[in-house]
């Protein structure tokens, strides 16, 4: 079984998530929502992917080649935003279920 990496006493495990909220819509954890989180995440997706269209619709027009490295790097930051994207709406999924519960 996982043990829960919110109760980590691992340093690495408490930097990612000090990293995360510091790359998070508010600086006070307190003031942080869903929507806005969601939004903010949504908008980081769609500037990355609306750059690699224009550099590979670029990249084909002129003939030039793309370095796969930045594309890779390109890919795993779209792949990074959609899981915190899934983490959050499953999240707040939760907090609706339980609000119409009570």
């Amino acid at each position: 079984m996982r043990a829960n990496p919110l109760e980590s006493q691992n340093p690495v495990a408490v930097a990612l998530q000090r990293a995360v909220l510091t790359t998070a819509t508010a600086i006070d954890p307190e003031q942080l929502d869903f929507e806005s989180e969601i939004d903010s995440r949504l908008l980081i997706v769609r500037s990355v992917v609306n750059l690699m269209a224009e550099a590979t619709g670029a990249a084909d027009g002129y003939g030039n080649e793309l370095p796969m490295e930045g594309l890779h790097g390109l890919a795993r930051l779209i792949g990074n935003e959609l899981t915190v994207i899934s983490i959050l709406h499953e999240s707040l999924q939760r907090v609706f279920n339980a609000e119409v519960k009570s």
